[in-house]
C-alpha cells in the first residue's frame, strides 16, 4: 500500500489570492509575509501597499475560517530583511517539510526561493498558475515556431484554443479578428457624455489598520491612499466585475483610446488590480463580457466587447508569455541605448506639459491611469525624450496599483519604450503632439501648442519626435510600419531638421523644467 505524501508549507505571495489555489491542498500550514523591504525596494505606492496588504488580511481570514493554520507576519511586528528571508525565517519555525507554492509573478522572486531552498537542502514545488490563460510551457512552443512575435497571431490562436467569439467552423465572429478601428473614437469639443461613476468600495477595519501601519512604518512611500477604493476580496472583486458589465462597457470600446481632464476613470473596467491579484480569475471576466454580447448584442456591440477581450485574452496573455520567455534579459533591454535620469517631476506631477501633469498628479492620487495614458502620455515622452528604460520600468512599478513584474515590465519595455527592438515589437509606440491634442482636451488647457516645433511654445512631445526619429533613421527606416513618418522626415529640409535637433537639445538640458 502506498504511503501519502507528506504534507508540504503552502507559501502564498500577495498577488495570489486564490481560495480555489491548488497550492492549498493537503497543505500543513500556510505561509504569509507582508514585508517592507519589498515596498521600499520598489518605493512602491502607498496605494498599491495598501491594497496588497489589505487584501493579503482579507484573504489570510478566509483561509482561517475554512480551517487552514495560517502563519502570518503583520507590517505592525517590525521584522526586517527581504520577502524572501522572511519567508524562509517562519518556515524554519515550523515542523521540516516542502514548501509549495504558485509560480510568482516575479523573475527575481522565484530565483530566490529557489537558492534559499536549496541552502537548506529543502525541497520546493511550484505550481502551474491556473491564472495564466497560457502556460509558459505553451508560449515557448508558439514562439519557437516564429522568427518574430507578434500579439495578433499569439491572440487569433488564443481566440481559437478557449472557443471566445468564434463561430463552430473556427472563423471569428463578425468575419475579423479586431474591430481597432472602431474602437480609436476621440470625444470631440463637447467632451465625454453620461459618464457612469465607478464602483467605490469605502475602506473597511482591516484596510484602515493597514493604511495606519503605512503611516507608521513606511512613511516615505509616495502618493497617498486618501481616495483608495479598490476592491480587497473576492466578494468585492465580483461586484466591480458585475458594474463594469452592466453600467460601463457598452460604452467602452469607441472611447477606449480617449482621455479628458478631470476624468481619470472613464469607462475603463478597474479590474486589472482584482485580476492580477487573482481575486478574480481572467477568463471569468472575458465570459462575463462575452455573455453580455451574447444576451443583448445591440446593447454590447461587438467591436466593444472584442476591443476588451483582446486587451486581456491579447495583450495580458501575450505579456505574461513574454515576460518568461525573456527573463532576465527583458529587465536589462535598451534597443535605442537611452541613458537619461527621470524628471524630477516624475515623483511630483508638476510640470508645464498638461497631458503629463494631468497624467501624474491623478496616478499620485489613485495609483492608476488608464492603458493611453501610460503608453502615449508617459511611455511615449520618456521613449522621445531618451529616458533610461530600467529607470522607467521602476517608477511603473512603484506608481501603479496594479503593478507585478511580469505585468508591468514587459509592458514596459517592449510597448511603451521599444526596448527589446523589432524582433518582438512591430514598431515603437511614438506620436507627436498632435495626437494628444486629437485623443484629448490636455492641450487646450496646455503652455505647449502641439503644432510647434520652434520657440518657447513648441510643444516636447512634437519636438522630441521628430529628433527621435532622425537620431533613429538607420533603426527604422527599414520597419515598413515606419515608412509614413520616415518618408515625411525625408522631405524636411537640413535648417528644418538641424533646427529640430537643437530645440530638442535646449529641452533635453532643461527638462527638469518642461
Amino acid at each position: 500500500m502506498n504511503e501519502a505524501a507528506p504534507a508540504m508549507i503552502a507559501v502564498v505571495l500577495g498577488d495570489q489570492l486564490d481560495l480555489d489555489s491548488p497550492v492549498l491542498q493537503a497543505c500543513s500550514a500556510v505561509v504569509m509575509v507582508e514585508a517592507a523591504e519589498e515596498s521600499r525596494r520598489i518605493h512602491s505606492h502607498k496605494a498599491r501597499t495598501a491594497l496588497f496588504f489589505s487584501a493579503m488580511r482579507h484573504f489570510a481570514q478566509s483561509l482561517r475560517e475554512r480551517g487552514y493554520a495560517v502563519h502570518y507576519r503583520h507590517l505592525e511586528q517590525g521584522h526586517e530583511g527581504s520577502l524572501v528571508d522572511q519567508i524562509m525565517s517562519m518556515v524554519d519555525q515550523l515542523p521540516k517539510a516542502g514548501l509549495r507554492m504558485l509560480e510568482p509573478g516575479d523573475w527575481s522572486i522565484e530565483q530566490a526561493i529557489k537558492k534559499a531552498c536549496q541552502a537548506q537542502n529543502r525541497p520546493v514545488e511550484f505550481v502551474e498558475d491556473p491564472h495564466a490563460l497560457c502556460s509558459r510551457k505553451d508560449f515557448a512552443r508558439f514562439a519557437q515556431k516564429r522568427s518574430q512575435l507578434r500579439m495578433e497571431y499569439f491572440y487569433r490562436e488564443m481566440r481559437q484554443r478557449h472557443r471566445i467569439l468564434m463561430h463552430a467552423n473556427g472563423e471569428p465572429l463578425g468575419g475579423q479578428w479586431n474591430f481597432d478601428v472602431e474602437n480609436r473614437k476621440s470625444f470631440g469639443v463637447g467632451g465625454p457624455k453620461a459618464v457612469v461613476a465607478s464602483l467605490r468600495f469605502a475602506p473597511d477595519t482591516t484596510t484602515k489598520a493597514v493604511m495606519a501601519a503605512l503611516e507608521s512604518h513606511l512613511p516615505e512611500l509616495p502618493g497617498s491612499c486618501e481616495a483608495f477604493d479598490w476592491p480587497v476580496n473576492r466578494s468585492q472583486a465580483l461586484q466591480a466585475l458585475a458594474h463594469f458589465v452592466d453600467q460601463l462597457l457598452p460604452q467602452f470600446g469607441p472611447f477606449q483610446d480617449a482621455m479628458w481632464s478631470g476624468e481619470p476613470f472613464l469607462w475603463h473596467s478597474l479590474l486589472a488590480s482584482a485580476i492580477n491579484l487573482r481575486l478574480l480569475h481572467p477568463m471569468e471576466v472575458i465570459k462575463a463580457a462575452c455573455s453580455a454580447y451574447e444576451h443583448n448584442p445591440e446593447r454590447y456591440p461587438l467591436a466593444t466587447v472584442e476591443g476588451f477581450v483582446r486587451q486581456i485574452l491579447g495583450w495580458r496573455a501575450f505579456m505574461q508569455g513574454l515576460y518568461w520567455l525573456n527573463m532576465p534579459a527583458m529587465s536589462r533591454a535598451n534597443y535605442f541605448g537611452h541613458q537619461a535620469p527621470l524628471p524630477s517631476w516624475f515623483w511630483s506631477g508638476h510640470c508645464q506639459m498638461n497631458c503629463l501633469k494631468q497624467t501624474l498628479l491623478q496616478t499620485f492620487d489613485h495609483a492608476y491611469a488608464h492603458h493611453i495614458q501610460r503608453l502615449m502620455v508617459v511611455g511615449n515622452f520618456a521613449l522621445l525624450a531618451g529616458l533610461e528604460p530600467k529607470a522607467v520600468a521602476d517608477w511603473f512599478h512603484a506608481v501603479y496599483v496594479d503593478a507585478i513584474d511580469w505585468v508591468h515590465l514587459p509592458n514596459v519595455m517592449v510597448m511603451a519604450l521599444h526596448a527589446m527592438g523589432p524582433g518582438i515589437s512591430s514598431k515603437p509606440y511614438i506620436a507627436s503632439g498632435q495626437y494628444i491634442a486629437r485623443m484629448s482636451n490636455y492641450c487646450k488647457q496646455c503652455a505647449y501648442r502641439p503644432a510647434l516645433r520652434e520657440g518657447d511654445r513648441a510643444c516636447p512631445f512634437t519636438v522630441f519626435y521628430w529628433d527621435f526619429l532622425k537620431r533613429n533613421q538607420a533603426l527604422l527606416e527599414k520597419n515598413p510600419r515606419m515608412f509614413h513618418a520616415i518618408r515625411q522626415l525625408k522631405v524636411m529640409d537640413t535648417a528644418t531638421l538641424s533646427k529640430n535637433a537643437q530645440q530638442a537639445q535646449r529641452y533635453r538640458d532643461t527638462i527638469d523644467s518642461l
